[in-house]
């Protein structure tokens, strides 16, 4: 937003043009100063991300715990982490930092859902904000009810076919 300076009450109404184009440039150049500061302080702290890799039927299926972390509520909650199922492979967490693997960590060594919270904010994840929790939350029972009616469709199909028959 641009400020006329002629119409502040705290500079004079005798300010001439160059004053006020170098106020204008200081305030500029302090807003860059202060943009490229936050950026490199950013830089230098890392990016930490994760990704899980997992397979949603067999390992999962052996841990409860686990399954509700990673499918329900769980690892969703926090930032920069991305899930992707693989069918056959063990539960995996890869740990980045600026896209640079540091580290792979086995899920099926932590037993519950404290010690797989405990690990995450061990690692650096920070967790997301209140709404953006309850917007996935919102989402995820939208998608078990969208779920839960196509198999009442497919029943009723079902049911259907074999009226006719």
């Amino acid at each position: 937003r641009d400020y006329n300076f002629t119409t502040c009450p705290k500079i004079k109404r005798d300010t001439n043009k160059t004053q006020i184009r170098n106020m204008t440039f200081r305030r500029n150049l302090v807003t860059i100063l202060l943009v490229f500061s936050f950026s490199f302080l950013s830089a230098v702290a890392g990016v930490i991300s994760g990704k899980i890799e997992t397979c949603a039927e067999c390992s999962l299926a052996r841990l409860p715990h686990l399954k509700a972390f990673i499918v329900g509520l769980g690892a969703e909650m926090y930032r920069n982490v991305e899930i992707e199922f693989i069918y056959g492979t063990a539960a995996v967490l890869t740990v980045f930092d600026d896209g640079v693997e540091v580290e792979t960590i086995m899920l099926a060594d932590y037993e519950t859902r404290g010690e797989l919270d405990a690990l995450f904010k061990e690692k650096g994840f920070k967790l997301k904000t209140a709404s953006e929790i309850s917007e996935i939350s919102n989402r995820k029972a939208e998608e078990e009810h969208q779920k839960i009616l196509q198999q009442m469709r497919e029943r009723r199909e079902k049911a259907n076919k074999s009226d006719e028959l």
